[in-house]
C-alpha cells in the first residue's frame, strides 16, 4: 500500500507541475498575475496527464517508454520548474486553503483509503488481465512495433492511457501497479467533489452544487466499474468520466458567481485528450470548435495555436501508433482506409471483432449468444440488454429520460442569455455523446459520465427545499457514506487476505504456458489460470497471445520487426 501511495503521489507531483508549467507557456498574460497562478488546482491536474500522455506517446515512435525515458522528462520538469520557480511559488502560496472542514477532510481520507488499499489488491478485470498488462509491457520494451494486431486483435486498440500507464510504471512488472494511475485518478475527483461539497456549504452558495456533488459522490460509490472498479485496473474509461464532470460542474459553479468558466483552454485540449484515450469519445470534440470560434473571434490567434498543436499532436500520435500497431488510423474501424501496409490485420478479422463488438455490448454472452442477439434485429435487443443490467444501472438508464427533460427546460427555457450558452453546448455534446454510445457500444461504463450528469439534473428542483438546505443534513449525510466506506474497507483489510500488503502491491499471477515457434520467435500462449472463464496474458513474456493465426509470421528477425499475416 505504502509503495501503491508513493506512486500515486509522484504521478500526481509530475502532473500539477507539468500542467502549471503548460498553462504558463500557453496562456497569454495581460495582467499583472499570470493566469496560471489562479487556475484551479484540479486543472492542472488533467492538463499534466495530457501534456505527460502527449510525451509518452511521441517518445514511444522511437523509444521503449523504460527509465531513461522517465529520467529525460524528469529533467525536463525540474528545468521547467526552475525557470518558472518563482510563479510556481507564488502559484502555491495563493492556493485556496483547503476546502474541506472536519467531516469533509475525513471523508477525502475514508474515499483515498478505500482506492489506495484496492489498487494494492488484485485486478479484478478481464480486459486488464487480457490486454491491456501487455499493451503497457509493449510499450515499456519496445518502441510502437508494426501488426502486433495481428497476434491479437485487441492489440491494436493503442490507446494513449497504456503510453501514459507505462511512462509512470517504473516498478518491476511482477507487482500490481497496473492500478495506480487509475486510483490516483478516483482520488483526485473524489477530493474534487468533497471539496466542492464543503465549499458549497461553506460559503452560502447554491445549495444544489453541493448537493449534486454529493449525489455523484454517493453513485460513484455504489457502481461497483466506477470509483471502486476502476482501482483495480488500467481500464481507459473513467479519466473520461472525469473529465466530463469536471467541466460541467466548472460551468456551473462559475454561472453561480455570475461569471464564465474561462475553460477555453481546457476545452481544446482536453476533447482531444479523451479522443487519443478512446475514439468513442469523438462526440467531445464539438467542445473543441467551439472554443477555437470563441479564440477566432477575440483574435487570440498566438494563444489558440499554443494550445491546439498539443491537441493536435495527442490525436495524431493515437492515430499513429494505432496505424502502426494495425494497419488502419482508427482501428477497429476501418474508415479512412487509405493504405495497404504488409502488416495490416486482415479485413475478415477485424470485422468479425467488430461484430462482437457490436452485439456483445447489447448482451453479454454470459446470458445468451452473439447469433441470438444479432436475429433481435435494429431495436429488439433493447428489452434484453435492458433486462442483463446491474440494478445499479437500470435504475440509471430508467432515470435518464426524465434527466433529458429536466435539462432542457433549464437550459432551453428557464434559464436564458449569454451565461448558459456554455450549458447548452455541453447539454448538446453530452446528448450527442449519449446518442453515439447507445447506437455503437451500450455499457454503461463506456458512458458513466454523460449519464451521471443527465440522472443527477431532477435534483435541480429540490433546491428550495428547506429540508435540503440545512447544512446538517448534507453533513450528516456525507459523514455516513464516509463511515460505510471506512466500514467497507476495514472488512477488506481483516477478511481477505489479497487486500494485506501494507508496503508493496500484491504479485501478479504467473499463468502456465505454452510456447510455439514463429519462424524463429517463440509465442507465448497461456493456460486458464485457476476458476478464470477464459486464459490471460497478464504479465508473460512478449510476445504472448491466445490463438495464431493462420500464416503469421514476424516481418524481419526479431520482435522489434513486427508481425503480418501473409497473404499467399
Amino acid at each position: 500500500m505504502l509503495l501503491v501511495l508513493l506512486a500515486q503521489l509522484i504521478i500526481s507531483l509530475y502532473s500539477v507541475l507539468t500542467g502549471f508549467i503548460f498553462y504558463r507557456l500557453a496562456l497569454t498574460n495581460d495582467s499583472k498575475e499570470h493566469p496560471s497562478i489562479s487556475r484551479p488546482l484540479i486543472n492542472h491536474f488533467i492538463t499534466g496527464l495530457a501534456i505527460i500522455t502527449c510525451f509518452a506517446q511521441l517518445a514511444n515512435f522511437g523509444f521503449p517508454l523504460n527509465g531513461k525515458i522517465f529520467i529525460a522528462y524528469s529533467f525536463l520538469l525540474i528545468a521547467g520548474v526552475f525557470i518558472f520557480r518563482r510563479d510556481l511559488l507564488l502559484f502555491f502560496s495563493r492556493l485556496q486553503k483547503p476546502r474541506l472542514n472536519v467531516i469533509n477532510t475525513l471523508s477525502f481520507l475514508a474515499f483515498g483509503t478505500m482506492v489506495i488499499v484496492i489498487a494494492s489488491g488484485p485486478t479484478i478485470m478481464d480486459d486488464t488481465e487480457s490486454y491491456h498488462m501487455q499493451l503497457i509491457r509493449w510499450s515499456k520494451t519496445y518502441n510502437t512495433v508494426p501488426g502486433i494486431a495481428n497476434l491479437h486483435e485487441r492489440y491494436g486498440f493503442q490507446s494513449s492511457w497504456f503510453a501514459l500507464s507505462a511512462f509512470f510504471f517504473q516498478a518491476p512488472m511482477s507487482y500490481n501497479f497496473f492500478a495506480a494511475l487509475n486510483g490516483t485518478v478516483c482520488i483526485w475527483l473524489s477530493y474534487y467533489l468533497i471539496s466542492n461539497i464543503s465549499y458549497s456549504s461553506a460559503n452560502n452558495k447554491e445549495t444544489i452544487l453541493a448537493w449534486a456533488s454529493f449525489l455523484m459522490l454517493l453513485a460513484l460509490t455504489l457502481s461497483w466499474p466506477l470509483l471502486r472498479g476502476s482501482s483495480t485496473n488500467s481500464n481507459y474509461d473513467f479519466i473520461a468520466t472525469t473529465v466530463i464532470i469536471i467541466l460541467v460542474a466548472q460551468e456551473f459553479e462559475a454561472r453561480t458567481i455570475n461569471s464564465r468558466s474561462g475553460n477555453e483552454l481546457e476545452w481544446i485540449l482536453w476533447p482531444a485528450y479523451l479522443f487519443s484515450v478512446r475514439i468513442i469519445n469523438y462526440p467531445m470534440l464539438m467542445l473543441l470548435l467551439v472554443s477555437v470560434f470563441y479564440m477566432l473571434r477575440r483574435r487570440q490567434y498566438s494563444q489558440m495555436l499554443r494550445i491546439i498543436i498539443p491537441s493536435l499532436l495527442l490525436a495524431g500520435a493515437m492515430i499513429g501508433r494505432t496505424y502502426i500497431s494495425s494497419g488502419y488510423p482508427f482501428f477497429p474501424s476501418m474508415e479512412f482506409d487509405f493504405f495497404e501496409p504488409d502488416w495490416k490485420v486482415p479485413q475478415e478479422l477485424v470485422q468479425e471483432l467488430l461484430r462482437f463488438i457490436k452485439y456483445y455490448n447489447r448482451a453479454s454472452t454470459e446470458y445468451q449468444d452473439l447469433a441470438t442477439t444479432k436475429s433481435m434485429g435494429m431495436w429488439g435487443w433493447i428489452p434484453a440488454w435492458f433486462s442483463y443490467l446491474p440494478g445499479f444501472d437500470k435504475v440509471l438508464i430508467l432515470i435518464i429520460p426524465i434527466g433529458l427533460l429536466t435539462t432542457t427546460y433549464l437550459v432551453f427555457v428557464k434559464y436564458k442569455g449569454i451565461r448558459v450558452l456554455n450549458f447548452k453546448i455541453l447539454f448538446l455534446v453530452i446528448l450527442f455523446q449519449i446518442i453515439s454510445w447507445f447506437l455503437v457500444a451500450p455499457d454503461p461504463r463506456f458512458s458513466y459520465g454523460a449519464l451521471l450528469l443527465i440522472a443527477i439534473c431532477p435534483a435541480y428542483f429540490l433546491k428550495n427545499s428547506r429540508f435540503l438546505q440545512k447544512g446538517k443534513i448534507l453533513s450528516a449525510s456525507i459523514l455516513l457514506l464516509s463511515a460505510a466506506v471506512f466500514a467497507y474497507t476495514g472488512k477488506k483489510i481483516v477478511t481477505d487476505n489479497n487486500y494485506k500488503h501494507f508496503l508493496s502491491p500484491i504479485k501478479n499471477p504467473v499463468p502456465e504456458f505454452n510456447t510455439v515457434n514463429v519462424d524463429g520467435i517463440q509465442v507465448v500462449i497461456p493456460k486458464k489460470l485457476g476458476n478464470k472463464w477464459n486464459p490471460r496474458c497478464y504479465c508473460l513474456p512478449l510476445p504472448c497471445t491466445y490463438t495464431l493465426q493462420h500464416k503469421l509470421t514476424h516481418r524481419g528477425s526479431t520482435i522489434a520487426d513486427g508481425f503480418k499475416i501473409k497473404k499467399n
